[in-house]
């Protein structure tokens, strides 16, 4: 039997959503493979590229490089393929996706797939966690069996509640899929996580539920105590945010900001970030010592690129929130706005993970749109 054009792209884009929140190695297969793909099987991309719902990534990514052949000094090509080959998929994705044809049906089984990958790397932590490593935080095992950083984990549980939420799952499994996450976010020490969880549930109260209100809020009144007494996160709070015994990450983003004011408008190039915040650094600090990045993808992108750089950024973010807001695709712009919260204390475009994300979920998103999301109706009656 000979599989068709159409037919490989389908399974090629499952094969990615499902290695999504798994190890590096499965995740950069799937992108060589869809690499593949789109060399093989090559369509006009001049008016793709000029399309103005993608020049934003495209161009972000010709700044990457273009910035990188300008300042970068050292061995060009290995460091070519370590910082430009991640970025990649930026360009790679959209043409990919708009290279075949999502049907409703394939978009709802992508997205229920996505979701129930990431439930698996959740399920898989806990039974390492209680059954072999029981001496370990949840925190290390997840560390140590998928080399995930957790920050990355907790922005695709919630994509995935996203993504379950909009093409109308059931609402017990939604709420089952949503308790779930907060456990192990709980577990997991993400404040980030948890306040991206907690605003999602506000604003699906305020649409869809408000008489559950009066169920929720006596339940967080009895759990609070329990959470900041008994969780990882309620540690992690109280020793960071009430305490404020690790000023760690407080003296990164100063010394950030200081590195910046040195070259305010071009920046230091890509490739030389580290270096330059390095410079401005206490020696003995922990940051230091560890050679950590910024932990803010802004102030990440402004160090790099200068100011000027960080309005592209800007732009391009607030760009496909306005595209979200005039086609009433409210699934992109929750998507944006919860990456960019998680930004605030993460560079999620530093690492495979987080690249890989945003370049297929925004085009995804744009193709969900095009496919005319009102017309998703619930596959089983709501109960």
């Amino acid at each position: 039997m000979t599989l068709s054009k159409q037919k490989i792209g389908e399974i090629l884009v499952i094969n990615t959503v499902i290695s999504l929140p798994w190890g590096f190695a499965y995740t950069n297969i799937s992108f060589i493979l869809v690499l593949l793909f789109v060399l093989f099987f090559p369509k006009s991309i001049g008016d793709l590229i000029f399309r103005s719902q993608y020049l934003p990534l495209f161009l972000f990514f010709i700044v990457h490089v273009i910035s990188f052949g300008t300042y970068f000094e050292g061995d060009f090509l290995v460091k070519a393929y370590d910082l430009v080959y991640p970025l990649l998929p930026l360009v790679i994705f959209p043409l990919f996706l708009n290279n075949i044809n999502l049907s409703k049906l394939v978009f709802n089984r992508l997205l229920i797939t996505f979701s129930i990958s990431t439930l698996c790397i959740g399920i898989f932590v806990l039974i390492k966690y209680m059954l072999l490593e029981r001496e370990m935080t949840l925190r290390n095992v997840t560390l140590l069996y998928t080399n995930i950083h957790i920050p990355y984990y907790a922005l695709y549980l919630i994509t995935s509640l996203l993504a379950m939420y909009f093409i109308k799952i059931r609402n017990k499994y939604l709420y089952s899929y949503f308790l779930f996450s907060l456990i192990i976010l709980l577990f997991l020490g993400s404040k980030m996580g948890v306040l991206n969880l907690i605003g999602v549930l506000v604003l699906y109260i305020l649409k869809e539920q408000k008489k559950i209100i009066k169920y929720v809020v006596p339940l967080l009144i009895i759990s609070l105590p329990l959470i900041f007494l008994y969780t990882p996160f309620g540690h992690r709070f109280n020793q960071e945010i009430i305490k404020q015994s690790d000023q760690s990450r407080l003296r990164n983003w100063k010394s950030g900001m200081k590195t910046i004011s040195d070259s305010f408008w071009l920046g230091y190039g890509f490739g030389n970030e580290k270096e330059a915040l390095q410079k401005h650094r206490p020696k003995n600090s922990y940051e230091y010592k560890e050679g950590y990045n910024s932990h803010n993808q802004f102030i990440d992108i402004a160090i790099t690129f200068g100011m000027l750089g960080l309005i592209l950024y800007i732009f391009m973010m607030l760009y496909y929130v306005y595209i979200g807001y005039q086609r009433n695709n409210f699934f992109l712009i929750i998507f944006i706005l919860v990456f960019n919260i998680s930004s605030l204390t993460e560079n999620l475009l530093d690492r495979q993970k987080g690249i890989i994300l945003f370049s297929v979920f925004v085009p995804l998103l744009l193709i969900w749109e095009r496919n005319d999301n009102k017309d998703y109706i619930r596959q089983t009656k709501t109960k």
